[in-house]
């Protein structure tokens, strides 16, 4: 029994170092993908950042705008139950 248990343990611990190491990218990987990167930024013009930034901030407002509208449509709707619940409890 015990011999299965150390047995097991180590198989676990043998999977667990397999796993971490095939999660871990290699480092010619790492440097190829950076290089990619930085040659494809580098070749942009200051026109083109330009536009990628004004992209890039009219998603950005566009999605603020509307997680603020949903959640003010929500403010709304209660505001609007209690007014209508005082009205009638007030009509009656």
């Amino acid at each position: 029994m015990s011999i299965h248990i150390e047995t097991t343990q180590y198989r676990i611990e043998e999977l667990f170092y397999e796993r971490l190491q095939m999660s871990r990218p290699a480092s010619p990987e790492v440097i190829s993908y950076a290089g990619a990167g930085v040659s494809i930024a580098s070749s942009l013009t200051l026109t083109e950042w330009g536009v990628i930034i004004g992209i890039a901030t009219a998603l950005l407002t566009f999605a603020l705008n509307a997680i603020y509208m949903y959640r003010k449509d929500r403010r709304e709707e209660v505001e609007t139950a209690a007014r209508l619940k005082h009205l009638e409890e007030h009509h009656e």
